[in-house]
């Protein structure tokens, strides 16, 4: 068979081996991502290249079964009933797919159970066949097991909890906080309130406490039952902005730990027939496409997935690769200012 009229397609190693004058060993370590370091960057170039001009693609399962090695990633999310409302969610999952399957890895998505309780992080791994798993959100109510094995699992967690010993990626989620109520004080708020996000979700602890720690910075009054935790959801952002605003005293500036419970919280203030930012100001997380397009524009934070999802890739195939140890990376969230925050004299 030819391929565009020219070279014959290639289906096994050894001839791809013979045509770039290298044994099948050489072959099969460029296109195994734990043994690729190994071969010269010029061979590997040579190799890879040939590969694409005769149409050969590594037999998988095969190498799977010979090596362990499955090049296949698992992207695992806690159970939601949000994940299609979630810009996190989604942006995760797209910025992870758009990196890994140019470098020839398939993602697998999991959800974890609904009911949380303590995962085995290597049975998780051997269950769904991959070489290693990126925990995207994960929070604290589900209780990870250490890696201590040699042979566990390669793991980096995304916008999680913390566990000791293994590879992060975050958002500096407390500044981001202390940014939030700083900005409304800078616009002469001073009855400061927050919507928390999950009472267990780190992300929303941390936003949490840098935004109180702004407030009490300010030396104004923090008043708790301003302060209310809800779900990472529209219908919970709502319901809780509805209780929370429905008392005659009331914070005029809202932080929302989510975009998802800004939303929610502005439709609670025209149902209670406030005014956004006039009555009550807000402030959202994670730039989602709709808060561009609300009435009025949303004001929100913008965490930089082009390089928070690549940096934790990069540290998953480097642990892949033999490297990576435990590094930790956290990255600014930077601040979208739009029309739902007034100036108040």
């Amino acid at each position: 068979m030819a391929r565009n009229g020219s070279a014959p397609t290639v289906t096994h190693m050894h001839d791809l081996a013979h045509a770039a004058g290298v044994s099948p060993a050489t072959v099969s370590r460029v296109f195994n991502p734990a043994t690729v370091h190994l071969v010269k960057a010029a061979t590997r170039q040579r190799v890879v290249r040939l590969a694409q001009e005769l149409g050969y693609t590594p037999n998988r399962s095969a190498s799977a079964l010979s090596s362990g090695i499955t090049r296949s990633i698992a992207l695992v999310f806690p159970h939601t009933t949000h994940f299609t409302e979630s810009t996190f969610d989604v942006n995760v999952l797209t910025h992870t797919v758009a990196a890994l399957q140019p470098a020839g890895f398939d993602v697998k998505v999991h959800f974890l159970p609904p009911r949380p309780g303590r995962v085995d992080i290597s049975q998780l791994a051997a269950h769904l066949a991959v070489d290693g798993l990126i925990f995207a959100g994960i929070p604290r109510a589900y209780q990870l097991t250490q890696l201590t094995m040699p042979q566990a699992p390669r793991v980096v967690m995304l916008s999680s909890y913390k566990l000791a010993h293994v590879a992060a990626v975050d958002a500096d989620n407390k500044a981001a906080g202390k940014r939030a109520a700083d900005y409304f004080i800078a616009c002469g708020h001073t009855a400061l309130g927050m919507l928390t996000g999950p009472a267990d979700s780190q992300n929303a602890i941390d936003r949490t406490a840098g935004f109180r720690a702004a407030v009490r910075s300010a030396n104004l009054p923090q008043r708790n039952r301003w302060f209310a935790p809800c779900d990472y959801g529209i219908d919970d952002g709502e319901a809780a902005a509805r209780k929370l605003l429905g008392r005659t005293a009331r914070p005029t500036a809202l932080f929302c730990a989510s975009d998802e419970i800004a939303l929610g919280a502005l439709r609670a203030i025209r149902a209670l027939g406030l005014d956004c930012p006039d009555d009550v100001s807000l402030i959202g997380f994670d730039n989602a496409q709709a808060t561009a397009h609300t009435t009025p524009p949303l004001t929100t934070f913008a965490q930089n997935f082009d390089v928070m999802v690549p940096a934790a890739i990069e540290l998953l195939l480097a642990q892949l690769n033999g490297g990576g140890g435990c590094a930790r990376h956290t990255f600014a969230a930077q601040l979208i200012e739009r029309a739902s925050v007034a100036r108040r004299t």
